[in-house]
């Protein structure tokens, strides 16, 4: 038996419709135990704390579902499931230690839960879920944490890590410092390390190559610097990747966005690639409702799906057989790798972190990556060609003038122009060095109409030399990108803060 995750309960207030539910007033205390007086309830069929059978079934080799735990007192607790059959599976008279044996083939039903009612004053001290697998592998972890001068989150979030390694020694944490803001150091289950300011492209990428020269871990987690992370996920995470079954064992696990500043509301679950902008799934949706955690769960699989790299665990195994991420600094590495491993996307409830939320209202620097990188990406993408690269520059444009934005215009012009001299020109000088020429950039609305005109014979051109643009994009991730050279040369090149 293994044993998978525990049922949290501690939490801040405004997150506590995603651990439990109440009728009745009830308390947690320093310890993290539920304290429920007599005739009151607690629904456990929540985001973090339910048991998604669906996909606990498809991807691993599950056979069997141990629910056990300790309550303080006398309470009834049923155990039920939801979905398009969902019913009541167990009803238990609890004094102290219980267990439950459920055959997973037996459980109907999409998600499992747990409802405690307290027959007398009660201390939830703890409840765990439990499998028996037909095949179930020990792994190690990486996190991979590309940060740049976010001291604030990203050493809250180093503290929850060393802590949980203590405890599990599969886990270890490298930190990619952009900025070089923090101090080096080299321990057993933490690493900090200085990077070239290569975006976040450059620092997930150290990442990978770090974990592929080191040789010690299967799986490396690629973690955003300014998330705000339930450490308990990573147990969801774990026990999912040790009992997969071998068709998923090349596939990415993604972890959903939950929104910083209005906790219960999912930002993105996934994300799909619609030729010319990516889409959200999952967007907006209340995560704190039974019904939107069976949408969640039930989201379908999409041409081009992807999941973004604020949480995405990927196999070391599969990073040798497609290569390293294209070196675009920042705009669509993690939409482009992740379309590249042409695998199922995994997800699931109960994995997903708090994330700042997105601002719309960028700098121009950045939609010089966005609309660069969005050229690029179209030279990778099944179902994009020169039409749907033409219309997207176009639709860009069009929206610019719609919106009044017309100094983003000349910024199109740009990125347009660079995009079309391939990763050779690019990446001909540093990273770092070629943000503070964008950065510098000025434009004047003034200009508008000639670059407009611009942007149009660009648009034009690139329609008609499309075959020779796609060809020389194609060959460099083929040639460049199938091994660590040509990262490490390049890595190499920019300086260290």
């Amino acid at each position: 038996m293994q044993q998978l995750y525990d049922m949290v309960f501690k939490t801040q207030d405004d997150r506590r419709n995603l651990y439990y539910k109440t009728s009745g007033t009830i308390g947690c205390n320093s310890d993290g135990e539920l304290q429920l007086p007599a005739g009151t309830t607690v629904d456990l069929l929540t985001y973090f704390n339910c048991f998604s059978i669906i996909k606990w079934k498809q991807y691993t080799t599950i056979n069997k579902l141990i629910i056990s735990g300790v309550i303080e007192g006398k309470a009834n607790v049923s155990i039920f499931s939801i979905g398009e059959v969902g019913k009541e599976l167990a009803k238990l008279n609890v004094s102290g230690a219980f267990s439950y044996c459920f055959n997973i083939k037996d459980i109907d039903g999409e998600i499992l839960g747990i409802e405690i009612e307290a027959v007398t004053n009660c201390c939830t001290k703890r409840i765990t879920y439990n499998g028996c697998f037909d095949n179930w592998r020990e792994l190690n972890v990486g996190v991979s944490i590309c940060t740049f001068k976010r001291e604030e989150y990203v050493n809250k979030t180093i503290k929850k890590l060393v802590r949980f390694s203590r405890y599990h020694p599969w886990l270890s944490t490298l930190v990619v410092d952009n900025g070089s803001s923090l101090n080096e150091c080299n321990y057993k289950s933490l690493r900090i390390i200085h990077n070239p300011n290569y975006g976040g492209c450059g620092g997930f990428t150290r990442g990978l190559l770090e974990n592929l020269r080191i040789r010690q871990n299967d799986y490396v987690l690629l973690m955003d610097d300014d998330i705000d992370l339930d450490i308990t996920v990573l147990n969801h995470m774990y026990g999912l990747l040790c009992g997969l079954k071998e068709e998923y064992r090349e596939s990415f696990l993604s972890g959903a966005m939950l929104h910083m500043d209005n906790p219960c509301i999912q930002h993105e679950n996934t994300a799909y690639w619609g030729k010319i902008k990516h889409h959200s799934l999952g967007h907006d949706w209340d995560l704190s409702k039974q019904d939107v955690l069976i949408k969640n769960e039930s989201i379908k699989e999409y041409k081009n799906h992807y999941g973004a790299w604020w949480f995405c665990c990927i196999p070391l195994k599969r990073v040798k057989k497609i290569g390293l991420p294209l070196p675009v600094f920042i705009k669509g590495d993690d939409i482009e790798y992740g379309i590249r491993n042409q695998r199922k996307l995994i997800h699931m409830n109960g994995i997903g972190v708090w994330h700042e939320t997105l601002d719309n209202k960028r700098a121009l620097w950045v939609n010089y990556f966005e609309y660069r990188n969005f050229f690029i990406l179209n030279q990778y993408v099944k179902g994009c060609n020169r039409w749907t690269l033409l219309f997207g520059i176009c639709g860009r444009m069009v929206d610019q003038f719609i919106k009044g934005c017309f100094d983003n215009t000349k910024i199109l012009e740009i990125a347009i122009e660079d995009a079309l001299q391939g990763f050779e020109n690019i990446t001909a000088i540093p990273a770092n060095e070629h943000l503070e020429y964008v950065r510098k950039l000025k434009v004047s609305e003034k200009y508008y109409v000639v670059a407009a005109l611009s942007v149009l014979y660009k648009g034009m051109y690139s329609l008609f030399a499309y075959d020779r643009i796609n060809k020389r994009y194609l060959t460099f991730r083929e040639k460049e990108l199938m091994s660590e050279f040509f990262w490490w040369d390049y890595l190499s090149k920019g300086k260290i803060n």
